[in-house]
């Protein structure tokens, strides 16, 4: 959920994807996006763990599982999210993934560890009251802010 006006952190991320990577790279990584929202449904086997959240797109095996063989992986891409349940994901930011860890790559360790604060600022609010998981959707009390 963003302002009237504001562009999400997902959206950024695309803006990136459409502007650096290769035709058939975004192609590929909206396929496996597009076969998990529309069809699968976001089991946890097709994130990727980072910690308390998520990452896109899933490991070899997964994609495999996905039928979409066709698609050589997009191995160095990584959006970050948090799955809050099978059909509830939220979409943060990412980049290409240039080393070992996250945390040591200069592109996507600001989205790493921003990805981090959200998950917090997101646990803190389902605890407190101010975001509740319904069954296909999220409800958030009126007024409430996700304070970074």
């Amino acid at each position: 959920m963003t302002l009237e006006g504001e562009v999400s952190e997902a959206e950024k991320f695309f803006g990136k994807m459409e502007t650096f990577a290769a035709e058939e790279d975004s192609s590929r990584f909206i396929a496996v996006l597009e076969e998990i929202g529309d069809y699968r449904g976001a089991k946890e086997r097709y994130f990727r763990k980072e910690k308390a959240f998520e990452a896109l797109p899933p490991k070899n095996k997964a994609v495999k599982e996905l039928q979409l063989e066709e698609f050589e992986p997009v191995e160095n891409w990584r959006l970050y999210c948090l799955r809050l349940s099978d059909s509830i994901v939220i979409l943060f930011n990412g980049d290409i993934k240039t080393a070992n860890t996250a945390q040591e790559c200069p592109n996507v360790s600001p989205f790493f560890y921003q990805a981090e604060k959200f998950t917090r600022l997101i646990d803190q609010a389902i605890q407190e009251g101010d975001i509740e998981i319904l069954p296909n959707q999220l409800r958030i009390e009126p007024g409430f802010e996700l304070m970074q």
